[in-house]
């Protein structure tokens, strides 16, 4: 097996592991994952940094600067086949409502959608999540950060999955308060994806 076999192999099994034993409030540090998947430490934070730098985990140093990571939607998504893997079909989001497919080794697929939003529009929306965020009870803040983090990297994202972005938006509605700008802007989102959010 080649290095690069290696190291996809390890992220992998890494994703898995924190699939089975993370979720959106509960995270697994390194020194754990290496322990139970007999790895070195050092090959885990790798995977660590490889998985958040393509939005399938985020992580956080503790206090003893051990990083622990979490699983994301997007990581979920993948395991489950929605994200094909490299050398597959990617999809790259261009927002402007038309589909072009390019035949051979690497088919490349542009999927857009007509939401009427452009991918500036969006962000800003996130930015006035941020901005709001207090406007959200003070037991969920700190979860609602994370869940927007993840909707930044979500949509800074070659191809923004919109089964992961239609999750994030689902838990960020769930802290939000009827009335507040930091509703308003969780419902536009949830509009421009055309998804029906949870009692509406």
């Amino acid at each position: 097996m080649s290095n690069a076999d290696n190291r996809k192999n390890i992220e992998r099994r890494v994703l898995e592991f924190l699939n089975e034993n993370t979720d959106s409030s509960t995270s697994a540090a390194d020194t754990d994952v290496a322990e139970a998947l007999e790895l070195t430490v050092d090959e885990v934070r790798t995977a660590f940094k490889s998985l958040k730098e393509r939005g399938y985990v985020n992580t956080n140093a503790s206090g003893l600067g051990h990083p622990k990571a979490r699983i994301t939607a997007a990581g979920k998504d993948f395991l489950s086949g929605e994200t094909p893997a490299a050398g597959g079909m990617h999809f790259h989001n261009t927002m402007n409502g038309t589909v072009h497919l390019q035949q051979g080794s690497h088919q490349t697929m542009y999927v857009t959608h007509n939401t009427g939003l452009q991918a500036a529009d969006v962000l800003k929306l996130v930015q006035g999540l941020k901005a709001s965020l207090h406007e959200v009870p003070a037991e969920h803040r700190g979860e609602a950060q994370e869940q927007i983090e993840e909707l930044e990297i979500l949509f800074g994202s070659e191809n923004p999955r919109p089964t992961a972005i239609k999750n994030v938006v689902r838990n960020l509605f769930a802290f939000a308060v009827a009335g507040t700008a930091f509703y308003a802007d969780v419902v536009q989102i949830a509009q421009a994806y055309n998804f029906q959010l949870p009692g509406m």
